[in-house]
């Protein structure tokens, strides 16, 4: 990422093998390498699709919605502004390798507030009422070397 010859952005290519069309999803990515001053990692996430089907319980598609259909691929890109700031972290604190990067799936919808969410994948039906919701531990999610 610091030559000039060295990719500009950090894409992720994901294809859908399932038999339904995703209306969002949302994918964060580490740098485990870059540990920022107030001891979190450096990184973001990839997004596509409404943020209110994440937040608003009964969210439908509208005819702006454009899901992402079964066999489709979507590339995922870093924003512009995002990269830059990273160029800028590097540049300024970081003079190592980076070796690897984490995606790490958070969210997603099918629009009709049934999908996935959690490092897991628990999947979900927010039109079951919640007392009736099976409602499992989530594992914590560590770094690499809070694992050694």
């Amino acid at each position: 990422m610091r030559t000039q010859t060295g990719p500009k952005t950090l894409r992720w290519n994901c294809r859908i093998t399932g038999t339904r069309p995703i209306y969002s999803i949302s994918l964060l990515w580490t740098i485990w390498e870059l540990k920022l001053s107030d001891k979190n990692y450096y990184g973001s996430g990839f997004r596509y699709g409404r943020n209110e089907f994440i937040s608003r319980i009964g969210e439908r598609p509208t005819a702006e919605d454009v899901p992402i259909q079964p066999g489709e691929v979507r590339t995922f890109k870093m924003r512009k502004e995002i990269f830059q700031g990273l160029e800028h972290y590097m540049r300024n604190n970081y003079t190592g390798p980076i070796k690897s990067i984490s995606l790490i799936f958070d969210f997603l919808t099918f629009g009709d507030d049934t999908g996935f969410e959690s490092p897991e994948g628990r999947p979900f039906d927010r039109g079951l009422r919640l007392v009736s919701r099976q409602l499992t531990p989530v594992r914590s999610f560590d770094s690499p070397e809070m694992n050694q």
